[in-house]
């Protein structure tokens, strides 16, 4: 018999009620060692048995709240041209600023009228 069993079959501890600890003191299991073990066991397989139960309800929740959030099909058609459009769009961009590149790439100029007619080139554009 353990240090612990032998402790609390020979001793019968006195709580104070007003005391906040007295809740979380230990209690005594009548019985011998191996009745005492076999009601923590049980304890803890009820425990765990809710615990279970509970983790599985959490999840059919979250399962049922992911399949509300998938778009419909209308939807995924608007994502999906938006996209394309949006592609599009940029693939013009870099078109715009890859010939704007090539036409710079000659040389680092000085003056101030081409950057001031640059500059008003590419506002138009915006």
């Amino acid at each position: 018999m353990s240090a612990y069993n032998r402790r609390t079959n020979n001793t019968k501890t006195q709580f104070n009620t007003n005391d906040k600890t007295s809740s979380m003191a230990p209690k005594t299991i009548p019985g011998t060692p191996l009745q005492q073990m076999w009601t923590i066991l049980n304890f803890h397989e009820q425990r765990l048995s809710q615990m279970s139960q509970y983790l599985q309800h959490v999840e059919v929740g979250k399962t049922n709240n992911e399949q509300n959030v998938q778009p419909t099909e209308t939807e995924q058609m608007i994502q999906y041209n938006t996209l394309l459009q949006q592609v599009s769009e940029l693939s013009e961009r870099v078109a715009n600023l890859e010939a704007q590149k090539s036409n710079t790439d000659g040389g680092v100029t000085m003056s101030i009228e081409e950057d001031f007619q640059n500059a008003s080139f590419e506002q138009s554009e915006i």
